[in-house]
């Protein structure tokens, strides 16, 4: 009997693409879906991969648990799980957190308690006590957007590449005084190596002062914002998640300083902020990314003894925000 892998193979296409063709995505163009079904044809393949999951189902339900309900991103995403996964009569379980270790062992129990079929999270950080519980039960896990947990399967997003496309358009444009803000994590972003990456191949210089970890607070976050600008005065920000976009924007507003002719910025995460002031973002394709995680979700689901580390590239969305010295 004919695979889903021999079937990708045969059509020169990866197996999230067959994926998405047999799930009717619209992501995928008509002579990949041609090529797709006609060696579906070929290889007289039935896909019994989700029925095979449906059957062994105890619950036909899916844990989610969200890290920052603030984040667009993750809304998007959830909101996209949902529904595709009430198609194949799953139901999505969400749970919010706030990049709290005890929100997530308090909801990883209650998951189990619901008995979903596979638990999906982004962890705030590692946790060995965390660890040892998932150990202890047979529910699968996946790691989604971050991947802090070895034994754990994953699907990531590349952010040290986008951060590197994000800095390497502002080079592009004559930028060196560059400065990427980001919340204070326990763990390594790779945002920082990206950063780093593109001023290494544009032949400038990193100095400590254009990386900006805040802290937790609003209030210092902003009194340390406003010292970095005062004294080194850059010319473009890069900050990474809402919260910290919606404190650069603020700030910069407080100080009078005009967007587009004083500052540029690339916002790490489209949103609706980004398009509506017309700023150039790091963009991801949620159907795409959403696709992924069904795959393999059913995949996991059908053969528990799969091990997965899936990496989803971002994307520049250039708009009119870098002005070019």
């Amino acid at each position: 009997m004919a695979t889903c892998i021999e079937v990708a193979k045969k059509a020169g296409v990866s197996r999230q693409t067959v994926s998405r063709v047999i799930n009717n995505s619209p992501n995928v163009t008509e002579e990949t879906r041609r090529k797709v079904l006609q060696a579906i044809e070929e290889l007289s393949y039935h896909p019994n991969m989700l029925a095979r999951a449906l059957k062994s189902a105890k619950s036909h339900s899916i844990g989610f648990i969200i890290s920052d309900p603030l984040n667009p991103f993750f809304i998007k995403v959830a909101s996209s799980l949902q529904v595709k996964l009430s198609k194949q009569n799953y139901n999505l379980v969400l749970l919010f957190g706030h990049e709290s270790i005890l929100d997530e062992e308090q909801f990883f129990h209650y998951m189990y308690e619901q008995q979903v079929d596979l638990i999906l999270f982004t962890p705030s950080t590692y946790n060995s006590k965390l660890e040892e519980t998932i150990r202890a039960h047979q529910t699968p896990v996946i790691q989604l957007f971050r991947s802090l947990y070895d034994n754990l399967n994953s699907i990531t997003i590349n952010d040290r590449h986008g951060t590197y496309l994000a800095t390497a358009d502002l080079l592009k444009n004559g930028h060196k005084k560059i400065v990427l803000l980001e919340p204070s994590y326990e763990f390594d972003t790779g945002r920082v190596s990206g950063f780093k990456d593109a001023l290494a191949e544009y032949g400038v210089p990193y100095e400590d002062w254009m990386y900006l970890d805040l802290p937790s607070a609003p209030e210092e976050s902003e009194s340390v914002l406003i010292e970095r600008l005062n004294k080194y005065q850059p010319t473009a920000i890069i900050p990474v998640s809402k919260s910290v976009e919606t404190l650069t924007l603020t700030t910069l507003d407080a100080r009078n300083i005009k967007l587009y002719e004083q500052m540029s910025l690339v916002f790490y995460d489209d949103n609706e902020i980004a398009d509506l002031l017309k700023i150039t973002a790091i963009g991801h394709d949620i159907d795409a990314i959403t696709d992924s995680i069904i795959f393999h979700l059913f995949t996991y689901l059908d053969d528990p003894q799969i091990t997965f580390r899936d990496t989803i590239e971002p994307e520049l969305l250039r708009r009119g925000s870098i002005r070019k010295l």
